[in-house]
């Protein structure tokens, strides 16, 4: 939150991306995973003998308006609900952050969000525009190889600024394309919890914090 107040006593802009996945903790297969643990996380011997067992042979079943589903081996996920389920998500998704360092991005990883940040003066927004477009879409390959879907459609993006540096921009085309979508940008964001309009004012943070406490009161 700093960084992000510094920007306008030094008269630059900031974009603010959150990318959104789908299905995360439903779409890992095994054989991936302990391939991550193993090379990445350096995850070897018995230890990655515990985490396969701990993987293999599992299966689910449904209950529905009373009635049990038959049994169906998992193959391709981790158990929800575990102690080591969000674990083993996070050690998953690590790889993404060398795409980050490789585009000189700064970021954020969270278990199925990822946020990335770049800042510049008004005549540099292009440039970034460009940065971030290319960026976006190594993330979307990412993805695509490792099965955690993209959600598109909830990846936000957001442009910081003073009010004098974003009426600079108006009129431009701020947006970036992931695949087939086209992300435009907004005015305001909710970041885990904390509201955030592009002006930084917070107006909107404050007024619904107001609004729930009325509502308590």
């Amino acid at each position: 939150m700093f960084n992000l107040f510094n920007l306008f006593r030094l008269h630059r802009i900031r974009q603010l991306r959150l990318f959104r996945q789908l299905r995360l903790f439903r779409l890992f297969e095994h054989p991936i995973l302990l391939s991550t643990l193993a090379h990445r996380h350096a995850v070897r011997d018995t230890a990655l003998s515990w985490f396969q067992s701990y993987l293999d042979h599992r299966s689910q079943s449904f209950f529905v308006a009373g009635d049990q589903t038959d049994d169906f081996i998992l193959d391709c996920s981790v158990p929800q609900g575990s102690v080591l389920g969000p674990l083993l998500s996070v050690s998953h998704t690590t790889e993404v952050s060398d795409i980050f360092d490789r585009r000189g991005e700064l970021f954020y990883l969270f278990t199925d969000d990822k946020q990335t940040y770049a800042s510049g003066r008004v005549s540099e927004v292009d440039t970034i525009r460009r940065q971030l477009a290319v960026c976006a879409e190594d993330v979307a390959a990412w993805c695509a190889s490792r099965h955690p879907q993209l959600n598109a459609e909830k990846t936000e993006l957001i442009w910081f600024g003073s009010h004098a540096n974003l009426s600079r921009l108006s009129g431009r085309d701020l947006s970036i394309t992931i695949g087939s979508e086209t992300i435009k940008p907004v005015n305001s964001v909710c970041d885990f919890g904390l509201r955030l309009d592009n002006e930084l004012s917070m107006k909107q943070q404050i007024n619904a914090t107001a609004r729930t406490c009325f509502y308590h009161l």
